[in-house]
């Protein structure tokens, strides 16, 4: 018998009053009108807003856009890490996760902290979990290629008095982000899964994705 494979939407949806970084414009508008013979929809957002991938140029002028990436580089093998994480606290991955990571070599790595339940209030984007320094050197010598997490930034809340840091650091090596990821909690535990990540294809620093789990 045929395996009956699970899909898992794991995006937040783009509408009207959404959640935003603070200070980021213009405000999430969807305008639809309605004509006589059809329906048509006009968009206003930021290329960060709600579920999204990160692109170098985010952090470094020279750096790729979306559309400087082939498609097969927002796919891949993935494996998901279970943090219970619920404020300002750094992320580090121990040596029982390092072996995993060597032993079923994921492309992507997926973290759960749990932290998407805050989506809808003002501190999810003052007091959530981020990056160590040591787990982002990690992702690169493991070579991951991209790294995921239900939490609005890979760098601290106020990482912006050290330049981003955790940013510079994954972009300069090409490491791609999802940020704003949501539904972790059905992922599978200690195997992988595939995980479809596609942005809209424009030529800039990031973009919203559509993001799914496949098993």
């Amino acid at each position: 018998m045929n395996k009956a494979f699970t899909f898992l939407d794991l995006t937040h949806t783009l509408e009207n009053g959404m959640p935003t970084f603070p200070g980021d414009r213009p405000k999430p508008r969807i305008i639809t009108r309605s004509k006589t013979q059809f329906t048509i929809s006009e968009i206003h957002l930021g290329t960060h807003y709600g579920t999204h991938i990160d692109a170098p140029r985010h952090f470094l002028p020279d750096g790729k856009s979306i559309a400087d990436f082939n498609v097969d580089r927002f796919t891949g093998a993935a494996l998901g890490l279970h943090r219970d994480s619920a404020g300002t606290s750094p992320l580090y991955l121990d040596d029982e996760e390092i072996e995993l990571i060597q032993n079923l070599k994921p492309q992507w790595l997926i973290l759960r902290t749990g932290f998407d339940r805050f989506w809808s209030q003002p501190s999810y984007f003052l007091e959530h979990p981020y990056l160590s320094v040591e787990l982002a050197q990690q992702l690169i010598d493991l070579k991951i290629k991209g790294i995921g997490g239900d939490f609005p930034s890979m760098d601290a809340a106020n990482a912006a008095r050290q330049n981003f840091p955790i940013h510079h650091l994954l972009m300069e090596h090409e490491v791609l982000i999802i940020e704003n990821l949501t539904n972790l909690g059905a992922l599978p535990t200690q195997e992988l899964f595939h995980l479809i990540a596609l942005p809209l294809k424009i030529a800039t620093d990031g973009a919203p994705a559509r993001v799914v789990a496949w098993f």
